[in-house]
């Protein structure tokens, strides 16, 4: 009885130590703000007749000093925002239709976008409608580059002009 009595005490005391460590683990996490812009600039001047485009381009989540420190200590990611914003246009116009993806070869977010004004300055924050943004989590845990793709169609010939996006993301990290 009284090594039993022992033991369980011995279990008691060893299970609040584990519990206690986890905890003081837990206080040691570090959130941080990862912003990820991606700049695709269009030109169609050189199109006269075909009001269609396809731009791409490629983001590398090491690109953050502090996703690079904390790579390998990182525990979780947020998707807080995806937004979209047209910082140049040479004329104003509309998109008629458009579809924007963020993709890997293992996982692809996208967004069909229609009937869009297309002017300096404007912004339309994506949605999580069909699970993007979770999505978009799967992609930074790759820890790899990933490509951003814009293509579509919009009313007018000739344009020339830049979306941003910003993927902004709450990163949690654990230097224990």
């Amino acid at each position: 009885m009284k090594n039993l009595t022992t033991l369980l005490i011995g279990l008691f005391l060893t299970g609040i130590i584990f519990t206690g460590c986890n905890k003081i683990k837990e206080i040691a996490d570090v959130d941080f703000i990862a912003n990820y812009i991606a700049d695709l600039d269009v030109d169609m001047a050189a199109k006269s007749t075909d009001a269609t485009f396809s731009v791409e381009t490629t983001i590398d989540p090491l690109s953050n000093d502090n996703v690079k420190e904390y790579i390998d200590k990182i525990k979780d990611y947020e998707i807080q925002k995806v937004t979209v914003e047209v910082t140049y246009i040479n004329n104003d116009a509309n998109l008629v239709s458009g579809e924007l993806d963020i993709f890997t070869d293992n996982n692809l977010a996208s967004w069909t976008l229609s009937n869009l004004p297309l002017t300096q300055g404007g912004k339309l924050e994506l949605g999580n409608e069909n699970g993007q943004w979770e999505t978009i989590t799967k992609i930074f845990e790759e820890q790899s580059s990933f490509v951003v793709k814009l293509e579509g169609e919009t009313d007018e010939d000739g344009l020339i002009f830049t979306i941003r996006l910003i993927i902004e993301t709450k990163i949690t990290a654990n230097p224990l």
